[in-house]
């Protein structure tokens, strides 16, 4: 549950949104009402595996992948738009058991601009985090750290197993964050033939 008005963010999303139409006549802004206009069959159908919602942002282009014409989209959604924070005040939706959180900030430039940069990018790096030498309690920014690369148009994996027996030929990256204990000399050997990259070194 959400607490407070928040008007103000709506109405700084919309004003934001229409900036790019209104900066670039390539892009196309067009808004479709989920209860009401007859266009959003045809949208919730098309996207039927994402789940569309209301307010969710659909960035999408034509695109070219191996000479072919393709659709690239990016589904941005409420918690991508807007930070979240947690209502500690509210007493009544503690009472009940359940949590109330209010909007502290907006993100929604951050978030269409990446969305934009993906759609119309083809080149999308991977990059694997290797989190089972991580200590437990650094989970949480392991996950924003993920959250972030992802925003950012990086294909995101986390592997926790250990050890490391292997990095996939796909990979482009690799993070090890905050690792607290040693790593296996054959997980040594693992990321430095990674890095070594049959002596292309990059």
């Amino acid at each position: 549950s959400l607490s407070d008005d928040y008007t103000d963010y709506y109405n700084q999303t919309l004003k934001l949104i229409n900036k790019y139409g209104d900066l670039n006549d390539k892009i196309t802004v067009e808004y479709v009402d989920m209860y009401n206009d007859p266009a959003f069959d045809a949208i919730q159908q098309k996207y039927s595996n994402e789940g569309i919602q209301y307010g969710d942002i659909i960035i999408t282009t034509a695109a070219k992948v191996d000479g072919k014409d393709t659709e690239r989209f990016k589904i941005v959604g409420f918690e991508d738009i807007y930070y979240l924070a947690e209502d500690t005040s509210n007493s009544y939706y503690q009472m009940m058991g359940m949590s109330a959180k209010y909007i502290s900030g907006n993100n929604v430039e951050t978030a269409v601009t990446s969305a934009i940069a993906y759609v119309l990018g083809s080149d999308t790096k991977k990059v694997v985090v290797f989190s089972g030498h991580s200590a437990a309690d650094i989970s949480t920014y392991t996950q924003q750290y993920m959250k972030l690369l992802s925003d950012n148009n990086f294909d995101v994996e986390e592997i926790s197993n250990i050890p490391i027996a292997t990095i996939e030929e796909d990979v482009d990256v690799i993070a090890l964050l905050a690792p607290n204990s040693d790593l296996l000399d054959s997980e040594i050997d693992v990321i430095v033939d990674f890095l070594e990259n049959d002596g292309k070194y990059g």
